[in-house]
């Protein structure tokens, strides 16, 4: 059997062929490596949110823990008159507990469990959320103040948990 020697022309087909394929490999290595990095990101940000939302709720908790006289107005539905003496401090606090919810409402779409309200995780959150606002009328009172400047979707939210609450 002789070997027939390759024309130039066909010499070059098959380095363009040999560079396709390589090229094409390449790409299935940097679509993987890409991928990769996509869902170190993803998880990345489903961390931070994590944090950023275990953090914010410490602080508040740290805040009852160290003026239990404010618990009743968020736990037990005792509202505030404005001449009350802790009324500042205790809007203050259903700010900060506002701004954990609002927190916790944005950032949840970071986060895979709670992007089904089928999923046991996001109905545990929905709940505790909601409570919050459920139990304590100085709460709701701070989201309509709050109309203003928060999402419709986020105020309908907390409105929904409030009419549960009376």
């Amino acid at each position: 059997m002789s070997l027939k020697k390759l024309t130039t022309y066909e010499i070059i087909s098959l380095i363009i062929s040999g560079l396709g394929l390589v090229s094409i490999i390449l790409l299935i290595i940097q679509t993987r490596a890409m991928t990769t990095q996509t869902k170190q990101l993803s998880d990345s940000l489903e961390s931070a949110a994590l944090t950023n939302i275990s953090s914010q709720e410490f602080e508040i908790n740290k805040i009852f823990f160290e003026h239990p006289e404010l618990r009743p107005y968020f736990f037990d539905g005792k509202d505030i008159d404005e001449t009350n003496k802790d009324y500042a401090r205790v809007f203050a606090l259903a700010s900060l507990r506002h701004d954990f919810i609002a927190t916790f409402f944005y950032q949840s779409k970071y986060i895979p469990e709670f992007q089904s309200e089928n999923n046991q995780t996001w109905q545990l959150w929905d709940r505790y959320i909601k409570d919050i606002y459920a139990k304590s009328p100085v709460m709701c009172k701070h989201l309509e103040r709050a109309a203003d400047y928060d999402s419709p979707a986020f105020i309908e939210f907390g409105r929904q948990s409030c009419s549960q609450g009376r």
